[in-house]
């Protein structure tokens, strides 16, 4: 049965879930360790998305080439397994499919127009279809398409990308939405079942979008997230991938939450290995890997993730190089900035994020939740250790 959103009493706490997802030479060393400062962007740019772990395997698959192990079927088609869910690709292999972000980038403002469209909710869904205008499209990502040429190539990419997103299943396996478990109520859906492009009249250059019923009853289970606009400006697919990976793990209210009383460190939201961040841009080679090849460590991994922190569409306004637990590097350490050992044991401190103050504050609210649930725990728990103290038997000596 279909639910009006303005039928329903507003969730205070649905920004607050907690997803289920969810751990050089000279100067040009001196430079690299160094807090980075971008300049803030005038305004705002969020808008709220629906996220589950099959929106997440779906950004993760659309890239042109990635570490993922997509295996093939007798059919030819490929399966990608993920830790909650399966993606399967029809004719991944058979009809050579080559994914790209644009397939990402659509998906994601599909999922935004569907929220501000009323078309889906948190807990409802009144239609399985969304209207984007090719313009539109094209302004939020940052294409140019006034001349007629430009014009043609655009769609027809977009076109491509949306044809890639109608080959797509996604099978639940285990996952838990919002204290729910998915499994039981969807084991497995198409995301797309058709989409037409309108070519004269009133409508001409919208592009409509049928999704499947199950897949939307299937997002409006998700939990709510804002997500930065200008990251579908991002060109570059690896810093695409990690700007997308940062906006999910920095808007969890549990990384928010020091894990224990007068934690100097920064908290887990602000801080990333560069392990993990060569992980979730996913095509690069991993530290062991540059290790056993060339060793240019500098080259493979320093330099081109400095550019990706730095770029202007992306998510960072601070940020420094440091080791474990936020501890500052040394001199010595800064000088050397590009050695195994030393990136070995390397973090990431984000300081500030872009526009923070319009997304940080329900962040927060959420991670006051948790610590005030962590306390209510820890006095329930000394209370009860000092009733079952005081009731046991005293034991007198002969």
């Amino acid at each position: 049965m279909k639910k009006n959103k303005e039928d329903l009493e507003k969730d205070a706490t649905s920004t607050l879930t907690l997803p289920d997802f969810l751990d050089f030479e000279d100067a040009s060393a001196r430079r690299l360790y160094q807090e980075k400062a971008v300049p803030e962007q005038k305004e705002s740019n969020f808008q709220t998305i629906l996220r589950n772990a099959g929106t997440d395997a779906v950004n993760k698959a659309s890239v042109t080439k990635s570490n993922l192990k997509i295996k093939e079927t007798t059919t030819g088609d490929g399966v990608i397994n993920f830790d909650k869910v399966t993606l399967a690709i029809e004719g991944y292999y058979s009809d050579k499919i080559k994914s790209n972000i644009l397939a990402s980038k659509l998906f994601n403002f599909a999922n935004m127009e569907a929220l501000a469209t009323n078309a889906v909710g948190q807990d409802f869904t009144n239609s399985t279809s969304i209207n984007l205008d090719l313009y539109d499209i094209a302004s939020k990502i940052g294409r140019n398409i006034t001349s007629r040429s430009s014009k043609s190539n655009f769609k027809k990419e977009v076109l491509e990308a949306l044809s890639i997103l109608k080959r797509i299943e996604i099978k639940i396996t285990a996952e838990m939405l919002r204290g729910k478990d998915a499994h039981d109520r969807i084991r497995s859906t198409n995301l797309l079942n058709s989409f037409d492009y309108s070519t004269k009249g009133a409508t001409k250059d919208i592009i409509t979008l049928r999704f499947d019923p199950l897949f939307m009853e299937y997002l409006s289970m998700g939990n709510l997230m804002p997500f930065r606009k200008s990251l579908l400006k991002i060109t570059d697919e690896a810093c695409y991938r990690f700007h997308t990976e940062l906006m999910q793990y920095s808007c969890i209210p549990k990384n928010h939450a020091p894990r224990k009383k007068g934690q100097t460190s920064p908290v887990q939201g602000r801080i990333i290995t560069l392990h993990t961040a060569i992980k979730w841009i996913g095509t690069w080679q991993t530290l062991e890997q540059v290790k056993e090849g060339d060793r240019a460590y500098s080259r493979s991994i320093v330099e081109p993730l400095e550019k990706i922190l730095d770029d202007e569409h992306g998510a960072v306004l601070k940020w420094e190089w440091c080791k474990a637990k936020g501890e500052r590097l040394t001199e010595e350490e800064k000088e050397n900035i590009a050695k195994y050992d030393l990136l070995n044991d390397l973090s990431i401190h984000f300081i500030e994020f872009k526009n923070e103050e319009d997304f940080i504050g329900e962040i927060y609210n959420g991670a006051g939740r948790i610590i005030e649930y962590r306390d209510k725990q820890a006095k329930q728990k000394a209370k009860r250790i000092a009733i079952a103290k005081k009731a046991q038997p005293t034991h007198e000596d002969s």
